[in-house]
C-alpha cells in the first residue's frame, strides 16, 4: 500500500477506534461519563409521553432522575459522529433555567435527565384551573417570574457561538421544580434526533409553531420568540386554531400595557421585527 494511502487508512481507522471507545467504552471497560447503564436504573411508573417516546420517573444512585425511552435507535457508533459530538456537547451545557442532562443508555435507547417534581407548565395551569388553592399561588407575578425563567434558560442556548435552536419548543418542555422554577426542557434531545437524520420531521402540533415553519421555513431564533409568547400566555384549554398567531391575535388583559407591546413584538409576522431572547429577558425582569 503506497504510504499517502497508508497514512490516510491509518488517520481514519484511529479516528473510527476513538468514537467507539468513547461510545462503548474501552478494552478496560472505561466508560464515558454520559454513559449510563440501563441496568442502573430503577424505573418507578411512566410521567409523560411527547413526540420522542415515554417518560418515566426512576433512580440512578440514589438520585431522582427522568428517563426519556426513545422510539429512535440511537444511532451511535462509528458512523454516527455528529449524535457523538451532540450529546458531548450537551453533557457542557450547565444552566438554572435548563433540564441538566445526566446521560444516555444505548440499549435499549433512552436519554436520561434531572427530574423536575411539579411536571410541565401546562401541568400548572391545568392544576390551577380546576384547585382554588394552586390558583391563588400562580398569581401575575409568579407567571411573569416563569416567563422570565424561560427566556432566561433560550437566552443562554441561543448564545452560544453555535447557538441551540430548540426545534420542539412548547408547553410541555418547560419544566417545573417543586419551588416553581421553570427549566427549558428537551433542547438537547431534538439535536441529537437531528444528527441522525438529514432531515428532522417537524412533530410539533401546530399551536406551538411559529408562521414561517408552518409555511415549511427553517427554524430560527426569532421562530422561538414567537412560540415563547404564545407558552406563556396562552391557556391549555384554549382551541389550537387560536393560539396560532395571524390575524386574530389573541385578547391580552389591560393594565399591562408594557407588557402587550412585548408580546405584539414577539408575534410580528416578520421574523426579524421580533425581540430577541435579551430584550424579552430584560423587559420582564
Amino acid at each position: 500500500m503506497p504510504q499517502a494511502a497508508r497514512q490516510e487508512y491509518d488517520g481514519k481507522n484511529k479516528k473510527r477506534m476513538l468514537i467507539a471507545s468513547a461510545i462503548y467504552g474501552s478494552a478496560d471497560n472505561h466508560r464515558q461519563a454520559w454513559q449510563i447503564r440501563y441496568e442502573e436504573l430503577q424505573l418507578a411508573w411512566e410521567i409523560g409521553r411527547g413526540s420522542f417516546g415515554t417518560v418515566h420517573l426512576a433512580h440512578w444512585r440514589a438520585t431522582p432522575v427522568a428517563v426519556k425511552q426513545l422510539n429512535e435507535v440511537l444511532g451511535v457508533g462509528a458512523q454516527s459522529s455528529p449524535v457523538l459530538t451532540a450529546l458531548q456537547r450537551a453533557r457542557r451545557l450547565s444552566h438554572p433555567n435548563c433540564v441538566l442532562f445526566m446521560g444516555v443508555c444505548t440499549s435499549p435507547p433512552a436519554v436520561i435527565t434531572e427530574y423536575c417534581e411539579r411536571g410541565c407548565r401546562m401541568d400548572v395551569l391545568h392544576e390551577a384551573a380546576s384547585n382554588a388553592a394552586a390558583a391563588s399561588q400562580l398569581t401575575w407575578p409568579r407567571r411573569l417570574s416563569m416567563a422570565l425563567d424561560a427566556a432566561r434558560g433560550m437566552y443562554y442556548l441561543l448564545s452560544h457561538t453555535h447557538p441551540i435552536i430548540h426545534r420542539d419548543l412548547k408547553s410541555p418542555n418547560l419544566l417545573v421544580t417543586r419551588g416553581g422554577q421553570v427549566k427549558v426542557a428537551d433542547f438537547n434531545l431534538s439535536r441529537v434526533v437531528e444528527s441522525m437524520h438529514s432531515k428532522m420531521t417537524v412533530v410539533t402540533q401546530p399551536r406551538w409553531l411559529a408562521p414561517e415553519v408552518m409555511d415549511g421555513g427553517q427554524y430560527t431564533t426569532a421562530s422561538n420568540i414567537m412560540v415563547k409568547v404564545l407558552v406563556h400566555q396562552k391557556r391549555p384549554e384554549v382551541p389550537a386554531v387560536e393560539a396560532v398567531p395571524g390575524a386574530d391575535t389573541p385578547q391580552v388583559s389591560s393594565g399591562v400595557d408594557g407588557l402587550v407591546a412585548l408580546m405584539h413584538r414577539c408575534w410580528d409576522q416578520e421574523p426579524s421585527a421580533r425581540p430577541c431572547f435579551k430584550a424579552v429577558a430584560e423587559q420582564l425582569r
